[in-house]
This record gives C-alpha cells, sequence and structure tokens, in this order.
C-alpha cells in the first residue's frame, strides 16, 4: 500500500471541499451562538430586556447623529414593548390615546404612573410627528427617565415609593 499523490487536476477540488467544509462549521457555530443569545434573550425578565434594549439604542449614538426622530421612535418602543412583556398590554401596536386607555382600565397601574407614561409619551410623540426640535440633552433626559421607569417598575410593589422618571 503505497501513497498515490492525487494529481494537480484534483488538487483544487480537494481545497475546495476543504474551505465548503471550513464554511459549514463557521456557519454552524454561528447559528449555535445565535440560538444562544435568543435563549439568554428569552429567560431574561421583561426589565432585564428592556434595559439591554436601552444599552444597544443608547449604543447606536441616534441623537449624536442628529436621528432624534429615528431615537424617540426606538426609545419609546422599549417603553411599550416593556409593558407589553409585563402587563400584557399590546402597547407597541397601539396609538399613545389607544395605549392610556387601555392603561387605565389596566389594575396593576395607579394615575400616577399613567400621568407620568403620558407626559414622556406625549413629550415623544411632539418629537416623533410634530416636528418639534430635540436636542442630545434632551434625549439623555428622555433615556433617563425611560431607565428609572423601567428600574422602578420592576421593583415588588411596596418598594415602589419615592420613584423617580416616568412614574
Amino acid at each position: 500500500n503505497k501513497y498515490i499523490r492525487p494529481s494537480f487536476k484534483e488538487v483544487p477540488k480537494y481545497i475546495g471541499f476543504a474551505l465548503l467544509g471550513l464554511l459549514v462549521i463557521a456557519l454552524l457555530a454561528y447559528a449555535i451562538s445565535k440560538i444562544k443569545l435568543h435563549r439568554k434573550i428569552r429567560r431574561m425578565t421583561p426589565s432585564e430586556r428592556a434595559l439591554r434594549e436601552l444599552v444597544l439604542l443608547i449604543g447606536r449614538q441616534l441623537p449624536e447623529k442628529g436621528l432624534f426622530k429615528d431615537f424617540y421612535v426606538e426609545l419609546t418602543m422599549v417603553v411599550r414593548r416593556y409593558i407589553e412583556r409585563r402587563y400584557g398590554i399590546r402597547a407597541p401596536e397601539q396609538t399613545t390615546e389607544e395605549f392610556l386607555a387601555a392603561a387605565i382600565g389596566h389594575a396593576e397601574f395607579d394615575s400616577l404612573s399613567i400621568a407620568e407614561l403620558k407626559e414622556f409619551l406625549m413629550a415623544a410623540d411632539l418629537v416623533k410627528f410634530a416636528g418639534v426640535s430635540a436636542s442630545v440633552s434632551s434625549a439623555a433626559e428622555a433615556t433617563t427617565k425611560a431607565k428609572s421607569y423601567i428600574e422602578s417598575d420592576a421593583l415588588p410593589t411596596a418598594s415602589r415609593t419615592g420613584k423617580e422618571g416616568i412614574r
């Protein structure tokens, strides 16, 4: 049994098979990492997911790029998705008025929370739909309010005294 080298015509075929094999392995590794990340995110609490989304939004630096409308759309969606996950209110698909009406009818929202959410969402709507100018500092303030709301809302009900932010 003596080894016979492949001909020069067969070498590119073997290299192609090796590269194809490496590509398949890389795609499998990528798919597995995406599945693991997706499972990790699905296991997070609503507040953990919302705070993660907020960090990702801040990292995109939309206000610094002058994209205030896009930033406010995304910021309000973070809060709305949080409320949907936490309370089951279909906030992302509703207008601000429809959402507030649903929140008023929900037992877990108090009048102070609704008033502060209304103020936050209406201010964002002015930037998103009415063309009101925003600044980097106003975007940072809105982000702080959203983060404070999510963090304080995630606390047990007995711990929710003296909240700041949207509440």
